[in-house]
């Protein structure tokens, strides 16, 4: 679909199940961005498996259609060499000199700060100084010479998202840069409707709640292991031929198989 076509009534957190007060939260600031109006920058936190990154990546498209609005999404080793970091600033520089409002998602964020290169460090200072207040309509100059124009908060947004927050700074100080949004985790519930959409995916029939439920159990709160019980069962199904229905033997190897998936 083409850019700025998508319905902006539409939900674009409809497709992920749970997270309601995360997804409210990301909707409102969306609206924001609609209507004129500033996002937060956000630290979205979460265990392995609870959705952080889909969440990002719906947030991510639903912006991406809104007129005179850029967004990016990144990995820190994207822009660990002198070549993608100067890029990447300069991408920052041309949407604020251009009156362009901009929102910038790294995933894995805490790689920004463990990597410790030259190039991470660097943008950790700059992420550092454009987040800060006293900063504001200010020009923001690196070590290295790269000279960033007068930022104003208001007209962009940087989307931290890590498993490993704690990883980011031990002060605290760089972290309070940030609207910190954690998320919960799954409850079992939740974890059979997404147990049963990744089966269905996979053109599994048939499937009971009470089985679905069974299975889930083993979650402990997190969709990473149903996502690896999905394809182990999808395997064992193909290497039958049979249908793709559950049987009790499936189900109790699904769940024997859980203990072998750390979180």
């Amino acid at each position: 679909m083409s850019k700025h076509l998508i319905d902006p009534m539409k939900d674009p957190f409809e497709n992920i199940i749970g997270q309601d007060l995360a997804k409210a939260r990301l909707q409102q600031d969306l609206n924001s961005v609609r209507n004129g109006g500033p996002a937060k920058s956000i630290l979205l936190t979460a265990p392995a498996g609870n959705g952080k990154t889909g969440l990002m990546n719906a947030y991510a498209e639903a912006l991406a259609q809104i007129p005179n609005v850029e967004t990016r999404t990144v990995i820190p080793k994207e822009f660990r060499l002198e070549g993608e970091a100067v890029e990447l600033i300069e991408w920052l520089n041309e949407c604020i000199t251009g009156g362009k409002y901009f929102v910038l998602f790294v995933d894995e964020a805490h790689e920004v700060v463990t990597q410790g290169t030259v190039w991470m460090s660097v943008w950790n200072s700059l992420v550092m100084r454009m987040l800060d207040p006293a900063y504001q309509n200010k020009v923001l100059e690196t070590r290295d010479g790269v000279i960033l124009n007068p930022y104003n908060p208001s007209k962009g947004a940087i989307i931290y998202a890590t498993n490993f927050p704690e990883k980011l700074d031990k002060s605290g100080a760089y972290q309070s840069r940030f609207a910190r949004m954690d998320l919960k985790l799954y409850s079992t519930e939740e974890l059979g409707a997404i147990l049963e959409l990744m089966l269905k995916a996979r053109d599994f029939k048939d499937l009971r709640p009470k089985t679905l439920l069974k299975i889930a159990e083993c979650g402990r709160g997190t969709a990473r292991p149903m996502e690896r019980i999905a394809d182990e069962l999808r395997i064992i199904q193909s290497a039958r031929g049979g249908k793709k229905t559950l049987n009790r033997a499936d189900i109790l190897q699904a769940i024997q198989q859980c203990e072998y998936y750390p979180q």
